[in-house]
C-alpha cells in the first residue's frame, strides 16, 4: 500500500521501520517463545500513553540522527509527492475496503529460517549509504544491496536478526530481509550496522482478532483489530516495524498513525502501483474493527494505534499467529 499517499507529520527522526496501506503478504514462520502471563489489569489507552512516554524517557536508546537540512529536504519531497498524488484509494464509508485483483501471482515464500535469537534481541540499523546482503556468512560478493532509506517513510532501514556467527574474527548476522517474498533472509556484516535491542513485541492473533503489545511478559495494551479478508488474508509470520507515519488529519483509510511492516501481501502482486506492504494503522471506519475487511493490514481505532505507536519504535518485532491456542 502507498502509506505515504497521505500527508504525514515531520517526525522523521523518532521513527523505527516500514509498511503499506490495507495490503498483506507474509510467510508462515515458526516461532518458539517462552510462555507469557497476561497482566490482570490492562491499561487504558490514556494510561498507556502516559506510561509509554515515561518508559522511553527513562530508557537509554540508540538513535540515528539525520541532519536537519536533509530531514527538511526529504520532508519537502514527501509533502510535494503527497499533495500531488490522487486520493482514489480512500476507504469508502459505506462498507469494507474493496479488494483489488492481483495482476501477477507473487513468488511463494521460502521455508522459514530457524530462529535462535529472540526477535528484538538484536535490532540492526544501517550505518552507511547501503546495506549489502550476502547469501552466506563470510561471502565477499553480495547477493543484493538494500537502500539506506525505507520506502514508505524515508527512515533509516532497520532489520531484526534471527541468528549470528563469527567468520575469521568478524561477526555476521542472519537477518529478516524486508523484501518480497515474505520470509526472505540473508547475512549482513555487523560492521555495516549499528546495534540496539528491544524487549517490546507486538503479537497479533487472527482467530481472536486481537493485538497485544508486550514488554517482556507484561501486557501493555490489548485490543480487538480488523484483519484481512478471506481473499486477501493477513499472512502469518515474524515481521518488524520499518516505518512510522503520523497523520495530522485522521479522516482517511490510515487514520491517525501507520506502522509500516517488513512483510507484504502474499496474494497481491502490487497495490495501486506500489508494493503491497503490510501495516498496522488507524481507520476512518471504527465500526469495522473486529471484522475481516482489509487487504491484509491490521486496523485499530485511532486512539489505540497512537498508544501502540508510543511503544513500537523502528525494529519492534511484530509476530502474527493463527490463534492464541496455536502459539508456541
Amino acid at each position: 500500500m502507498q502509506l505515504n499517499r497521505y500527508l504525514p507529520s515531520r517526525r522523521l527522526a523518532s521513527a523505527s521501520r516500514r509498511w503499506c496501506k490495507d495490503c498483506s503478504r507474509g510467510a508462515v514462520t515458526a516461532l518458539v517463545t517462552a510462555p507469557r502471563r497476561r497482566s490482570r489489569t490492562l491499561l487504558s489507552v490514556k494510561e498507556s500513553l502516559v506510561k509509554a512516554r515515561e518508559y522511553f524517557s527513562d530508557r537509554r536508546r540508540t538513535v540515528t540522527f539525520v541532519g536537519v537540512g536533509l530531514a527538511f529536504l526529504v520532508t519537502g519531497i514527501v509533502v510535494a509527492a503527497l499533495l500531488s498524488s490522487p486520493r482514489g484509494d480512500l476507504v469508502a464509508h459505506s462498507g469494507p475496503t474493496p479488494t483489488p485483483a492481483a495482476s501477477v501471482s507473487p513468488s511463494p515464500s521460502p521455508a522459514p529460517a530457524a530462529i535462535t535469537l529472540r526477535p528484538g534481541e538484536i535490532v540492526a540499523t544501517i550505518a552507511g549509504d547501503a546495506l549489502p546482503i550476502y547469501a552466506n556468512p563470510g561471502d565477499t560478493q553480495s547477493a543484493q544491496v538494500l537502500d539506506k532509506w525505507s520506502a514508505a517513510a524515508f527512515q533509516p532501514l532497520t532489520v531484526i536478526a534471527i541468528d549470528s556467527t563469527e567468520v575469521d574474527g568478524a561477526t555476521w548476522l542472519n537477518v529478516k530481509v524486508p523484501v518480497q517474498p515474505n520470509g526472505s533472509t540473508g547475512w549482513i556484516r555487523e560492521s555495516d550496522v549499528t546495534i540496539s535491542s528491544t524487549t517490546v513485541q507486538i503479537h497479533i492473533y487472527l482467530d481472536e482478532r486481537e493485538l497485544d503489545v508486550l514488554d517482556g511478559d507484561e501486557v501493555l495494551i490489548s485490543h480487538t483489530v480488523a484483519i484481512g479478508t478471506e481473499a486477501t488474508p493477513t499472512p502469518l509470520g515474524v515481521y518488524s516495524v520499518t516505518d512510522r507515519l503520523e497523520y495530522p488529519n485522521p479522516n482517511h483509510a490510515y487514520g491517525s498513525f501507520a506502522l509500516g511492516l517488513s512483510g507484504f501481501s502474499e496474494v497481491l502482486d502490487s497495490f495501486q502501483g506500489a508494493p503491497p506492504q503490510l501495516a498496522i494503522h488507524g481507520t476512518d471506519q471504527p465500526n469495522l474493527i473486529g471484522a475481516r475487511v482489509s487487504n491484509g493490514c491490521i486496523r485499530l481505532p485511532n486512539d489505540v494505534v497512537v498508544a501502540v505507536a508510543e511503544y513500537a519504535q523502528l525494529g519492534t518485532p511484530v509476530i502474527v499467529h493463527q490463534s492464541r491456542a496455536t502459539e508456541a
